[in-house]
């Protein structure tokens, strides 16, 4: 995931695919809670909404699909 970081603050976006999906949608999920966490500071109230935790757990839930999913995926093609 590391290398998918990198990537991703590059500008590399296919690179960061590539490299973990993971990784990829944790960095653009750090980067869209990173907006919202500043424009809530800066209004002073939330901006689009209290955090909740059926989000949280939604958004862990696709995260560790998709973490898995693309590792399996990746040892799948490294036998073959």
């Amino acid at each position: 995931m590391t290398t998918s970081w990198a990537w991703l603050v590059r500008g590399e976006v296919a690179r960061a695919a590539a490299a973990s999906m993971g990784g990829l949608l944790a960095g653009m999920l750090a980067i869209g809670i990173s907006a919202w966490t500043i424009v809530t500071a800066v209004r002073g109230r939330w901006w689009i909404g209290l955090p909740n935790e059926k989000v949280f757990i939604a958004v862990g839930l696709i995260f560790a699909t998709i973490t898995l999913a693309d590792w399996c995926h990746k040892l799948w093609a490294s036998v073959q």
